[in-house]
């Protein structure tokens, strides 16, 4: 079967993670032969994936059963769905529920499985609290990503040269963003989300986040009530309780 630019842009996730049908792999990649713009998004997103894997820390060997706890949920999660959908658009949804939610996993691995150095009991209490945490994760992504208003928004980096690869996405009141390449922070440092007017030049402040060692990170924000908050940037200062933006601009987005 043939497909269009916009079925190919709705494919290309799922298929850089393994989750396509055969019939669907076999059409996507017949359209990445003739269509150098899907091919390119195509390409942008693969790197994202292969760093998904080498993202946790060495934090010292887990204990076995933490290992096999933590591969199930793996597993589970990448699964993909095979329940027949009444629309082809809650198909393709899907399919994106399945890229965030392995983006999810990837943040389980970001955070590390504990120090070798502590008891057996304790490491898996604390295995346990990062596995909630992430269920938590998991759900706000996919409340996120079953919206059926989502759109890609381009983002601009301050350095077109830097190896930072990111992806945002907007629904509703809301935005999804994911990176890879962020430099890692010490200390009180921190990203800083901040909302802005265009037109007025007014800003507020969002959230502050930090990146995993490889820096890479996933993470959903509201955005602020008003329609005239339309930029967001990110921003990297020396502590998080800034009034203003200080710090040099990593990225933009207009939304």
């Amino acid at each position: 079967m043939k497909i269009d630019c916009q079925t190919a842009q709705e494919l290309i996730p799922a298929s850089a993670l393994n989750v396509l049908a055969a019939d669907e792999q076999t059409a996507l990649l017949d359209h990445l032969q003739t269509c150098m713009s899907c091919r390119a998004e195509a390409d942008s997103l693969r790197p994202v994936v292969d760093l998904m894997g080498l993202a946790a820390p060495d934090a010292g060997a887990p204990a076995s059963r933490v290992k096999q706890r933590v591969m199930a949920g793996v597993h589970e999660t990448a699964r993909p769905r095979t329940a027949a959908q009444p629309q082809a658009r809650r198909s393709h949804t899907w399919r994106w529920v399945a890229v965030f939610a392995s983006a999810a996993v990837a943040l389980l691995l970001i955070v590390g499985l504990g120090s070798g150095i502590i008891s057996l009991q304790t490491q898996v209490n604390q295995q346990q609290a990062r596995l909630d945490r992430l269920t938590r994760i998991q759900t706000t992504l996919q409340q996120f990503m079953l919206n059926e208003n989502i759109q890609t928004v381009p983002v601009t980096l301050a350095d077109s040269a830097s190896s930072v690869v990111a992806a945002l996405y907007i629904a509703e009141d809301k935005v999804a963003m994911s990176v890879t390449g962020l430099p890692p922070l010490e200390g009180d440092s921190v990203y800083q989300c901040w909302w802005s007017n265009p037109q007025t030049g007014e800003m507020v402040a969002g959230t502050t986040f930090k990146v995993d060692a490889n820096g890479a990170g996933v993470w959903v924000w509201p955005i602020p009530p008003g329609s005239e908050y339309k930029r967001m940037t990110i921003t990297r200062e020396s502590q998080p309780d800034h009034a203003q933006a200080e710090g040099p601009v990593v990225l933009t987005a207009d939304l």
